[in-house]
């Protein structure tokens, strides 16, 4: 989950709930190239030629992180770099807490839309000489009710996975 650029979010919580519903979790930020002072992952500025699923375990592990699963080089460069991902790993990345709020849209949908989300900008290892800061991973918790009839629809141009019960139910690896 590189960057994660949400350009709409649709998801179907509890029936009944009226008011806005908040996911929290964290942000981390990565190095770009060529910046002093931290250790850039390579696994930010590949090219990757569209979705590419099963980078990730189908259940969370103990920690209630993915673990990378695929060859290395499938969308991360290896198994210890995506490792840094969702922790706070020292001179690779820097990270604070985040909230991102969905609005209620009736009938138990809530949503969130931004064509340009780019939610650290000049925070944390800053843009780094570029015009937003594009190197960053962001881990979301919240509770929710989820059926089969139920949808979840993302729009966006990065990786993303959802996790319900600890169960992979969303694979958009690689994009």
């Amino acid at each position: 989950m590189r960057k994660i650029m949400l350009l709409g979010l649709l998801i179907l919580l509890a029936a009944g709930q009226a008011s806005a519903y908040t996911l929290t979790g964290t942000i981390r930020d990565f190095c770009a190239p060529g910046i002093d002072g931290c250790t850039q992952l390579s696994d930010f500025e590949g090219s990757i030629p569209g979705v590419v699923t099963g980078m990730v375990s189908n259940t969370l592990n103990a920690s209630g992180l993915p673990d990378f699963v695929a060859p290395d080089g499938t969308g991360a460069t290896t198994a210890a770099n995506f490792a840094k991902w969702y922790v706070d790993s020292p001179g690779y990345n820097l990270s604070m807490p985040y909230s991102l709020t969905l609005t209620p849209m009736g009938g138990g949908v809530y949503s969130y839309s931004n064509s340009a989300f780019f939610p650290i900008d000049g925070l944390l290892y800053g843009n780094q000489g570029r015009s937003h800061n594009y190197h960053f991973t962001m881990h979301l918790e919240g509770l929710t009710s989820f059926v089969a009839a139920d949808s979840f629809t993302f729009t966006g141009d990065d990786d993303l996975w959802i996790y319900i019960g600890g169960k992979l139910v969303m694979d958009l690896g690689g994009v």
